[in-house]
């Protein structure tokens, strides 16, 4: 990103010219951009993973849900937290 600010800035004080060629190089480079995010363009039919990409170990939702979860409200909580 420096190199290609300072590229930018090196043309831009070169006059109107440099101005120029920095507005042309960042126009073809948006539409090298745009190009390349049309190869593989996502829409209504592969939005969501199916087939082998999908699939996951058995539990592994579940363990992840468990490991953030709060431990459970009851008399074991209330003997945790010093209650009488």
């Amino acid at each position: 990103a420096a190199l290609v600010s300072g590229g930018a800035a090196y043309l831009a004080e070169r006059g109107d010219w440099g101005v120029t060629a920095v507005a042309v190089l960042a126009l073809a480079a948006c539409g090298a951009i745009w190009a390349a995010s049309r190869r593989k363009p996502v829409d209504h039919t592969n939005v969501n993973a199916t087939g082998e990409e999908a699939t996951e170990p058995a539990g592994v939702i579940t363990a992840a849900l468990q490991s953030v979860a709060p431990p459970p409200a009851g008399p074991l909580a209330a003997d945790a937290a010093g209650a009488p």
